[in-house]
């Protein structure tokens, strides 16, 4: 086993860069004046161009079942977009969509003990601040 590194260990990843168009001019003209003087640089650096080339070119195989679950999910977007009314309903302009959520999303928090808890102690800490705030000389 050689303990020793290649000579052209360092230019491995500028080389596969290059073969993959992702390199600068200035590195890419740095990659091509050694792969002038590299034998095996060079064949690395054709082999590469080529698997990069066919992998460009290559189409993905169209996989029936995913095209029919997007086409699926599609068509389930699309009618659903068309079903929305576009004027809001009474009920709507009474109780937001969005205020609603939010007011769920609240009771739905505040079920648990702990968060009722943590809620309280917020509060008093708020109401101890502000006390302190003005009876302390904070506010002139």
């Amino acid at each position: 086993m050689n303990d020793l590194p290649h000579p052209c260990e360092p230019w491995a990843e500028p080389i596969s860069m290059a073969a993959a168009g992702c390199l600068s001019p200035g590195e890419e003209r740095d990659v091509r004046r050694h792969i002038e003087t590299c034998s095996d640089c060079r064949e690395r650096f054709r082999q590469l161009t080529e698997l990069c080339g066919a992998l460009a070119e290559a189409q993905l195989p169209a996989d029936s079942a995913e095209a029919a679950l997007v086409e699926r999910v599609m068509s389930a977007v699309a009618s659903d977009e068309s079903r929305r009314p576009i004027v809001r309903t009474r009920a709507e302009m009474i109780h937001p969509t969005l205020l609603t959520r939010s007011l769920d999303n609240w009771r739905w928090i505040m079920r648990s003990p702990i968060s009722r808890v943590s809620a309280a102690a917020v509060f008093v800490l708020a109401i101890t601040g502000v006390a302190l705030w003005f009876h302390g000389g904070g506010a002139t």
